[in-house]
């Protein structure tokens, strides 16, 4: 990986300030390519690491915290941690979380919603001589 000429005091503080991220990425050089599990998390000297997440906001696994203007790539509209979304997910943890089967909320997936102007179309139906 390419590295990047910065400042020896920012290094310093960088490296001072985060003593919790930089053990973790220790650990971490030895058991991923890079230290790293995605090719946007590379950073010099070392990533950054998280520990939660709410609203607007990332706190780092050292206490300190960030305005997250990164928002998981485009992905949290709603932002991290909303209360709606996480009270439905804790909601349907407690029913399971893959049932490999069918069941009822596919179906209501699949059903038309007044979001929707008009109802999804049938598939055709095959003509007999074509069977």
């Amino acid at each position: 990986m390419a590295r990047l000429t910065t400042s020896p005091k920012i290094q310093n503080a960088y490296t001072d300030a985060l003593p919790v991220s930089q053990g973790l990425y220790e650990r971490a050089r030895k058991i991923f390519p890079d230290a790293v599990t995605h090719d946007n998390r590379r950073m010099q000297p070392f990533p950054l690491y998280v520990a939660r997440a709410d609203g607007a906001y990332k706190w780092d696994v050292d206490g300190h915290r960030y305005v997250d203007y990164w928002m998981g790539h485009g992905a949290l509209l709603l932002a991290h941690n909303p209360p709606a979304v996480r009270d439905a997910v804790r909601e349907q943890a407690l029913k399971g979380t893959h049932y490999g089967a069918c069941h009822e909320k596919e179906v209501e997936w699949g059903e038309p919603t007044p979001a929707r102007s008009s109802p999804r179309p049938s598939p055709p139906s095959t003509p007999r001589s074509a069977r």
